[in-house]
Order: structure tokens, then C-alpha cells, then sequence
């Protein structure tokens, strides 16, 4: 590709003062003395600064020196303003002018409404890089903005070919540090880049209104982050390669609650889930009951004991509201083989099956007797 320099030609027009005295003619003094409809100002007239006036008053009596110090003076006044005029000259535009497109460049109107929304992007002061208008990158996409050898680097903005957009900071030709995505879908994403990738911390909303913000790396969350849903779910916690990882609390819409470890984005370790109605503490696997846990009813009723695949099984007690207690093992959610039964003072040993009673034994029989 071929470099586009654009520079600014400036006109001198400060290296000289020319003053030249016209004489009226007899027709201009004529026009000068009867009043006039429509009056033009053929020359604008130079009001001298107040320094140059005060010279004037104070040198009145020598030519030479209000000449010298005059001229000096007023290149001074001159030399100021041309500065101050240069400094109001504005900045190269990172921002493309998404209605005044070349031909074959177009953004989608998901892109513009998410850009309607979220506003200008506050880029950067101009570094002293070369700027340049929007032009065709090898990948087809268009950019505008600073470049070094050719490349997007520095702040500008960036069109991908299937019309989805990038403004922010680049870094041999890829966004690099704080900026925004917006891509055809209707995703947002407002943070820090790395390498073209999600990479710190950042944002990002979903066109189904699910959000999550925290902490990314290669284009994945990782690390500490919040995310939300557009149903109300709600979650806080770790991260790990797109996945929630680590300890995290999640809330549902229903007032249903789990706080504890996850694993690939399910529950893995100890954990509580408490429903409206009831709640599980204990051991977790691939989101399942699974190991040591205590499941306790709002009327009363409770579970302690093993559990495998979210299943009571093994051994376990399980105790009703009015006392009765059973202690034995289970199947598969059911009392299956030797338990004990406590009720009112009396115990019972015998044999269950399928998750009733079926053999009464005697108490030294009975494994897990108390």
C-alpha cells in the first residue's frame, strides 16, 4: 500500500506590514458627505494592541524611536496571534463519519444503534504519529487514524469487513489497550485489548441483554468477574477459560440461591443451594449431589448422610418433623437393605427394600445401630 501524507500549507502573511496612503478624488469625498444605503468595508482595519498605543503617547517627540519600537512591537502582537490561531487548529478526526462512507464500506445498523447508545468514544489527544484518512487495510477491513509504517498504531478506528467495528487504541494493527467492539450481532464490548483480543478488565453486553464485566483474557473471562442475565440471574465470582471456575455465588429470579465452588461452570466441590422450599449443603460433581451433604425440608424433615449422583446413596439419617428417625442404608433415594428406625423411645432393626420396610431383625444385627 502507499503512504498518504497530508500536510497543512500555511500562507505567511505576518513578514511585513505594507502602509499606503491614498488621496481622495472628488467623487469619494462627494460619497464620503451624502448618506449611504449600503456601506462595505473594502479593507478590515487592524485594531493596534494597547502596547503599541502607549508607545505611541510616549514617543511622540521622537520619530525614530516610535518607528523602531512600533514595528517591534507590533511583530510581537502578530507573532502571538498567529500562535494562538495555530493552537485552535483541530486535531486529526480518529472519529469516522459513519454517513459520508467511500463505496463498498458499510456499517451495520445494529453496530449504529449500540454506537447511538453508548455515545463518542473519548479518544486520546494526537500523538505526534502519522495520521491518516479512512483507507483499505490487506485484510479488507478500513481504517482511520494514527499508523506507524502502514499499520493501525496508535488511537483510531477500525471497520471489519463484515461491518462490525472497533474505536480505541492499536498496536501493530491490532486494537491494543483501552477501547470498544461493537459487532454485527449486537454484542458491545467496552474495556482493554490485547493482541486484537478481550484482555483485562472490560465489559461486554449481549444483544439478549445479558452482561458480564470483569476480568478477560484471550477473549475469554478469566479471573474475577460479575455476570448478569436479562431473566434476572445474577452470579459473582471466578473465572477460568470462559467458565466459571473457582468459589461464586449465584442467585435466581425465584429467590433460589448457590454459594460455593464451581468447576467448568458447574457445581464441583462443597457448595449450599438453598430453593424457596428447602436447601442442599455439602459435596458437589458435575453439578450433582455427590459425597457427604445435608438436605433439610422447610417442614421439618432433613437428610445427612452420602449421596452419588444426586441421589441418596449409602449410608445416611433421615429424620421426619414429628421425630422418627431412620438410620440405615439407601439405593438410589431409597431405603434399601439393614437400617435402623427410632420412634417415640423404641427402635427397630430390620431390612428395607426399595424403600420399605420388609424384615424385622435384631438390634446386634443391624450395622449403624445407636
Amino acid at each position: 500500500m502507499g503512504a498518504c501524507n497530508c500536510m497543512s500549507k500555511k500562507t505567511d502573511t505576518t513578514s511585513e506590514v505594507i502602509c499606503e496612503k491614498v488621496e481622495p478624488s472628488p467623487q469619494t469625498e462627494k460619497a464620503v458627505n451624502e448618506p449611504s444605503v449600503v456601506q462595505v468595508a473594502l479593507q478590515p482595519v487592524v485594531e493596534l494592541p494597547p502596547p503599541v498605543k502607549e508607545v505611541i503617547e510616549e514617543t511622540a517627540q521622537d520619530p525614530i524611536m516610535l518607528l523602531s519600537q512600533a514595528q517591534a512591537m507590533f511583530r510581537a502582537f502578530l507573532s502571538r496571534k498567529s500562535y494562538q490561531e495555530y493552537k485552535l487548529l483541530p486535531p486529526p478526526v480518529f472519529k469516522v463519519h459513519f454517513a459520508k462512507l467511500p463505496p463498498g464500506v458499510s456499517i451495520k445498523d445494529e453496530v449504529l444503534n449500540k454506537l447511538k447508545a453508548y455515545g463518542e468514544f473519548e479518544f486520546p489527544e494526537p500523538s505526534n504519529r502519522e495520521f491518516r484518512n479512512l483507507f483499505k487495510l490487506d485484510d479488507l477491513s478500513y481504517y482511520q487514524g494514527e499508523v506507524v509504517s502502514g499499520k493501525p498504531s496508535g488511537a483510531g478506528t477500525l471497520i471489519f469487513l463484515d461491518g462490525g467495528l472497533v474505536e480505541g487504541h492499536f498496536q501493530d494493527g491490532k486494537p491494543y489497550g483501552a477501547g470498544r467492539y461493537f459487532s454485527i450481532t449486537g454484542d458491545a464490548y467496552v474495556g482493554e485489548f490485547k493482541d486484537g483480543k478481550k484482555h483485562g478488565k472490560g465489559k461486554v453486553e449481549f444483544a439478549s441483554g445479558n452482561t458480564y464485566e470483569g476480568d478477560w483474557k484471550d477473549d475469554l473471562c478469566d479471573g474475577d468477574g460479575t455476570e448478569r442475565h436479562a431473566d434476572g440471574f445474577f452470579h459473582i465470582g471466578s473465572f477460568a477459560n470462559g467458565l466459571k471456575s473457582g468459589f461464586g455465588k449465584s442467585s435466581w429470579p425465584d429467590g433460589s440461591t448457590y454459594e460455593g465452588y464451581f468447576l467448568n461452570d458447574m457445581y464441583d466441590g462443597h457448595g449450599k443451594y438453598t430453593w424457596p422450599d428447602k436447601e442442599y449443603d455439602g459435596e458437589w460433581k458435575n453439578s450433582q449431589m455427590h459425597g457427604k451433604g445435608t438436605f433439610k425440608f422447610s417442614d421439618g424433615r432433613s437428610y445427612s448422610g452420602d449421596y452419588f449422583e444426586g441421589n441418596k446413596h449409602g449410608f445416611g439419617v433421615f429424620v421426619w418433623p414429628d421425630g422418627k428417625r431412620y438410620e440405615g442404608q439407601w439405593v438410589n433415594g431409597k431405603q434399601e437393605g439393614q437400617g435402623m428406625m427410632f420412634n417415640k423411645g423404641k427402635k427397630m432393626a430390620g431390612v428395607w427394600k426399595d424403600g420399605k420396610f420388609v424384615e424385622k431383625l435384631k438390634s446386634d444385627k443391624t450395622s449403624g445401630d445407636s
